[in-house]
């Protein structure tokens, strides 16, 4: 009653989210492409797509909201950009100000301090 048996178990998490991906993508809507994105994002795993993927989704709104250009501009900071991230970075600052969401407003503000905005 004290044997202690390790068990590996492995799932093809990251295969089975791609397939599921790629097709959802076969017809893109915008949240689509954000959601994508924004997983490859966390995962650090094809940031160039990633890119592509959230630039295609805000094309497509409206109006972006400053949690998804947060996203935006994370994407790009992770990619070495901190450019375009600091750009992307200060417009979701602004919104996010206008939204009175602190939070984001304290992130935004970390990162543009961390991405040597001035």
């Amino acid at each position: 009653d004290h044997v202690y048996v390790p068990v590996e178990i492995n799932l093809p998490t990251a295969d089975l989210v791609m397939k599921s991906i790629k097709e959802a993508l076969k017809t893109p809507k915008s949240s689509d492409l954000y959601k994508a994105a924004v997983y490859l994002l966390q995962e650090n795993r094809e940031l160039e797509k990633a890119k592509s993927w959230m630039n295609q989704s805000l094309e497509m709104m409206e109006d972006p909201k400053f949690y998804q250009l947060r996203q935006q501009s994370l994407i790009y900071a992770k990619m070495g950009d901190s450019e375009k991230a600091i750009a992307v970075a200060e417009k979701s600052l602004e919104l996010s100000k206008e939204a009175g969401n602190e939070a984001y407003i304290k992130m935004n503000t970390e990162s543009l301090s961390e991405w040597g905005a001035k």
